[in-house]
């Protein structure tokens, strides 16, 4: 719904440019140049109905208004100049010449002043840099509202542009002497206003980037054309009016591009459908005239009731042209897009320029947005936050990214209004084929990375076991026996009942230390997987386990076919440690394993009725290895807790 001050905003500028084409219509009686005319069409035309667009829009931003009333105003002078110059030669008496006269006078400054300097403090966003532009901005509305105040106080007789003596002797009925003086101080304010307008914008675009650098560049460059004009003005007298006409020019036309290409206020969407909504008009009404003159010639004279039928006939007939006339417009304001090699090339170079994966994704997201001129762009990848370009709208399509197959991400994008033309979908199809195998790669690379930072911490946490074992297991038990062997040999002679039992309890020590080697060696690489197959292996543990207490189940077929060695040697080790686990940690009474072979896959349980996990335990070396096996070949690892403990894990084997 438009509110009352977008409505405002439209009547204004349709009543200024409406004032502006009296103007240009009634200028061939008058004895006036065509330079006011062009001054007036200039600022209702370009500023006026740019001023109207953006309040129906952003109502509450000022440069919006400030347009509008430089339009509302153009159109006023250029009126008020063609009338005085139609009516005040032929009846210099004539009070509403006189009005028109003495509206012109002062109304141009209204139509003018607040370009080169409020505009320009307010464009592109509003805000401005500092306090002191602030205070610049207060300088400049006290300059443009007493600028027209004291030129309509001032005597004609006064000012600087003498009454043109086809006029007569007109005289300013409201003139005050004196008033001279404040226009010369608003005329300084003005200058000083502007110089501080275009330094605002030099400060902004030094402390913006991306969109927003682009947005106050182009407004720059708007500012700077229309004061070179403004100056050439006053070095050109003869063309003084022709180039102030001209000036009002640059920065509209700034402000326009600055909306289609930098998407200034975002209201490139609006500008579209207007054009769309214009040209269906005007489309409407050619087919309405051709049907009138059609109908006329074949049915003769038509009723009130004829002509509402074919006018909604021309209604159907040019609505399915809308989506043409949409994509053309789209074209208009977003041009085409760069050719598929060029685009690809590009997006190769970004990818190849990236530091790390972390610096590739928005590279890849920044060459769509650009490649393709949409407003908004994110990928999305599993486990990864998502990586965006520009701000989200509600028109948006996701795309998969397929690689192989397989779904390895998601593209949301921002379409415009009426989407994509077939040229722009043939560029979006082939740059997403190769988003996804970029996506692909990086997130291979990312596993890749995490699997050797898991390989090196496993290796590092089998080395520290292992130096365990060796240094406070094994290294203390000889050191013993190497001592009380030395004592045997001490009472070999005074008492050798003494050495003789001594010797026993050394060779105890020795046997439990050959044992403890064997285990050691075994942890290295099981033998008991060679000597008694994987269900053996798990027994023959379960039985050692169950030698402390610890009642064990196991439930598996005497022998398991076809096992590959990596998926028997990975089965082995992950029902060890979570065995080993349990007897260590668990403080249960009774522990059962499972194991099956079936559809290509080896399926592994191992459940205790101890004191469970924690939550929010930390994953410990032996639970992590674990995991890591049965990721090392493909498969899965799940621990849960509860009642006690429960390890599930599958591993493929390739046999049925």
């Amino acid at each position: 719904m438009i509110d009352v001050r977008s409505a405002v905003a439209v009547t204004a500028a349709t009543g200024g440019a409406a004032v502006a084409v009296a103007a240009a219509v009634i200028a061939p009686t008058a004895d006036v140049g065509a330079d006011a005319v062009a001054w007036g069409l200039a600022g209702a035309l370009g500023f006026g109905g740019l001023g109207a667009l953006v309040i129906t829009q952003r109502p509450r931003l000022a440069a919006g208004w400030l347009m509008l009333v430089v339009g509302v105003c153009s159109g006023g002078v250029s009126l008020a100049a063609v009338l005085a110059a139609a009516i005040l030669p032929s009846d210099p008496g004539s009070s509403a010449g006189a009005l028109a006269y003495w509206v012109q006078t002062w109304l141009w400054v209204p139509a003018y002043a607040p370009v080169p300097t409020l505009l320009l403090l307010v464009l592109p966003d509003g805000p401005l840099p500092g306090r002191f532009w602030r205070a610049t901005t207060a300088v400049a509305a006290a300059a443009n509202v007493l600028g027209p105040l004291a030129w309509a106080l001032t005597p004609y007789d006064q000012q600087d542009q003498p009454v043109p003596a086809e006029y007569g002797d007109v005289r300013n009925s409201v003139g005050v002497d004196g008033a001279w003086s404040v226009v010369n101080l608003s005329l300084l304010l003005l200058v000083v206003s502007a110089v501080l307008g275009i330094a605002s914008l030099v400060v902004r675009l030094r402390r913006s980037a991306g969109r927003e650098r682009d947005q106050v560049l182009w407004v720059l460059a708007g500012a700077l054309g229309t004061v070179m004009l403004v100056a050439l003005a006053w070095i050109v007298p003869s063309a003084q009016l022709l180039l102030i006409a001209a000036a009002l020019l640059p920065l509209p036309a700034a402000v326009t591009w600055a909306l289609l290409r930098a998407r200034l206020w975002d209201l490139d969407i609006a500008l579209g459908r207007t054009l769309v909504y214009l040209a269906l008009s005007l489309l409407a009404l050619a087919v309405y005239g051709g049907l009138l003159v059609l109908a006329g010639s074949v049915l003769g004279d038509l009723t009130g009731s004829t002509d509402l039928l074919v006018f909604a006939i021309a209604a159907v007939l040019v609505q399915p042209a809308r989506d043409g006339l949409q994509r053309r417009v789209n074209r208009l304001l977003y041009g085409d897009v760069v050719e598929p090699e060029i685009a690809i090339g590009e997006l190769g170079r970004r990818v190849d320029s990236a530091a790390s994966p972390a610096h590739v994704l928005p590279a890849v997201v920044d060459v769509l947005a650009r490649t393709l001129r949409l407003p908004f762009v994110a990928l999305r990848l599993p486990g990864r936050e998502p990586v965006a370009h520009g701000t989200p709208t509600t028109s948006a399509e996701t795309v998969p990214l397929v690689h192989q197959g397989r779904t390895v991400g998601e593209l949301d994008l921002a379409l415009p209004p009426g989407g994509l033309g077939p040229r722009v979908r043939t560029m979006l199809d082939e740059l997403v084929r190769q988003t996804a195998q970029v996506a692909h790669a990086v997130l291979l690379q990312e596993e890749v990375q995490r699997s050797r930072e898991s390989i090196v911490t496993s290796r590092e946490e089998e080395r520290r076991r292992l130096r365990h074992d060796l240094h406070d297991d094994l290294g203390p038990g000889l050191a013993a026996t190497a001592m009380q062997l030395e004592a045997v040999g001490e009472l070999l002679e005074r008492d050798p009942g003494r050495a003789g039992f001594m010797l026993d309890q050394a060779a105890g020590y020795l046997r439990s230390t050959v044992a403890e080697v064997r285990r050691i060696v075994d942890d290295l690489r099981p033998a008991a997987l060679g000597d008694l197959g994987l269900v053996g292996a798990v027994r023959a543990h379960a039985a050692r386990l169950a030698d402390g207490g610890l009642q064990v189940t196991v439930d598996a077929p005497d022998e398991l076919d076809d096992l590959p060695a990596a998926a028997e040697v990975a089965a082995f080790r992950i029902v060890g440690e979570a065995m080993t686990n349990v007897a260590r940690h668990a403080r249960a009474s009774r522990l059962h394993v499972s194991i099956r072979h079936r559809a290509g896959r080896l399926e592994l349980c191992v459940e205790d009725d101890g004191i469970g996990v924690r939550p929010g335990a930390r994953t410990g070396v032996g639970l992590g290895s674990m995991h890591q096996r049965a990721a090392e070949l493909g498969g899965t690892c799940e621990i849960t807790g509860g009642a006690g403990t429960t390890v599930r894990a599958v591993l493929p084997t390739g046999a049925g």
